[in-house]
C-alpha cells in the first residue's frame, strides 16, 4: 500500500512539473506587461493588416492614433499580406522573431492566419463579422463589425420603396463575406426582397459579374467584403451606368462613391481595439477581456452621387447620425 501511495504522488508532481511551464510563462507575460506599464516602458506591437482599402486603412489609423497617445514610444510594425491570406503565417512568424507583445490583425483571415502561428503573443483583432464562425472565439479578443442587415434593409426600403430585388457580390473564399451573404439573404426574405448574390474570386472580377448583375436587379448592397471594398471605384463606375442606388455597411464605401452607408465607424472601432491592447499591456489576460461589439455607428450618405441619381433633396435620409458628405 505504501508503495501504491509513494507512485501516485511521483505521478502527481510529474504532472504538476509539466504544467508549471506553461502556467509561468502567461503569469510571467502578466508580469511583464504590468511591469511594462508601470515603468513607462515602451511596447512593441505587431500589426496585421489583410489588404488595403479605406476601411481596414481607417482601423490601423484609429488603433495607432490612440496607442500612441497611450504609449508615445511605442514601436508599431505594420505588415500587410496584400490580400494573400497565404502571406499572414509568415508575417506572424517573423513577428515573433522580433518579439512584439501584442498582436493587431486587421480583418478575418489575418486574424485566422495568425492564430495559428502567433505562439504565446496575444492577439486582438477588428474588423472581423463572426469570430465565432471563424474559430477565433475564447482564443483572442477584439472588436467585431457586426451589423444587424435586417435594420439596414429597413433603412434602404424607406428611402425606395419600389425595390424587389436587391444584388450584391462577395468573395467566395472569405469566410466573414459568406456569412454575411447568408445573414443578408435572411434579411432579404423577411421584408420579401429577392437577393441576387455573385461571387468574385478576385477584384478584376468587379466588372464583368457588374456587368451580368446589374442586369437583374434594382438595388445594390455592398457587404463588408474586402475585395469589394478595395474594388468601390470599379464597383461605382458600374453603379453609375446603370443608375442603381446602392447601400453598404461601411461608411468608406459611401466616401468612395456609394450612395449611402449604415454601419460601423471603423476609425472609432480602431481606437476600441487599442483599449483592450492597453489592458493586456496592463497586465490582463484575453480569457479576461470578451469580445466588443463596435461602439460607434453612424450613417453616411453621398450628395454628389445623390445628384447623379437625379434624387431630390426631400429623398435624403434624417437624423442626428446621419452625415451627408460630397466627394
Amino acid at each position: 500500500m505504501k508503495r501504491i501511495i509513494l507512485t501516485l504522488c511521483l505521478v502527481l508532481a510529474l504532472v504538476a512539473c509539466q504544467q508549471a511551464p506553461t502556467n509561468d510563462k502567461k503569469e510571467e507575460a502578466a508580469q511583464e506587461n504590468t511591469k511594462m506599464s508601470q515603468e513607462g516602458t515602451s511596447p512593441k506591437i505587431g500589426i496585421i493588416q489583410f489588404i488595403d482599402q479605406i476601411s481596414l486603412d481607417a482601423v490601423r489609423e484609429g488603433f495607432e492614433k490612440e496607442i500612441k497617445s497611450k504609449y508615445p514610444g511605442a514601436e508599431i510594425i505594420v505588415q500587410n499580406a496584400q490580400g494573400e491570406a497565404g502571406n499572414i503565417p509568415q508575417i506572424t512568424q517573423k513577428m515573433v522573431q522580433e518579439k512584439v507583445d501584442v498582436i493587431l490583425a486587421i480583418a478575418t483571415p489575418a486574424a485566422q492566419g495568425a492564430l495559428t502561428t502567433k505562439g504565446d503573443i496575444p492577439l486582438v483583432f477588428a474588423a472581423v463579422t463572426d469570430p465565432k464562425g471563424a474559430g477565433l472565439e475564447g482564443k483572442c479578443t477584439g472588436v467585431t463589425d457586426e451589423v444587424d442587415p435586417g435594420q439596414q434593409i429597413d433603412q434602404y426600403i424607406k428611402l425606395f420603396p419600389n425595390i424587389k430585388t436587391i444584388g450584391t457580390l462577395y468573395n467566395t473564399g472569405e469566410q466573414n463575406s459568406r456569412v454575411q451573404v447568408e445573414r443578408l439573404e435572411k434579411a432579404c426574405a423577411s421584408k420579401n426582397l429577392k437577393l441576387e448574390a455573385m461571387g468574385i474570386n478576385n477584384i478584376n472580377d468587379i466588372p464583368q459579374v457588374m456587368t451580368i448583375l446589374s442586369k437583374k436587379i434594382d438595388g445594390y448592397f455592398a457587404l463588408s467584403d474586402n475585395y469589394v471594398a478595395s474594388g468601390v471605384p470599379l464597383l461605382v463606375k458600374s453603379l453609375n451606368e446603370s443608375q442603381l442606388p446602392s447601400f453598404s455597411s461601411e461608411e468608406g464605401q459611401a466616401k468612395k462613391g456609394l450612395l449611402m452607408a449604415s454601419g460601423v465607424d471603423y476609425l472609432e472601432s480602431g481606437k476600441q481595439a487599442a483599449g483592450l491592447v492597453d489592458k493586456l499591456l496592463q497586465g490582463s489576460k484575453i480569457e479576461d477581456l470578451p469580445i466588443e461589439k463596435p461602439a460607434s455607428m453612424h450613417t453616411v450618405f453621398n450628395e454628389k452621387t445623390a445628384s447623379m441619381l437625379k434624387l431630390s433633396k426631400d429623398q435624403y435620409p434624417q437624423g442626428d447620425n446621419v452625415v451627408i458628405i460630397n466627394e
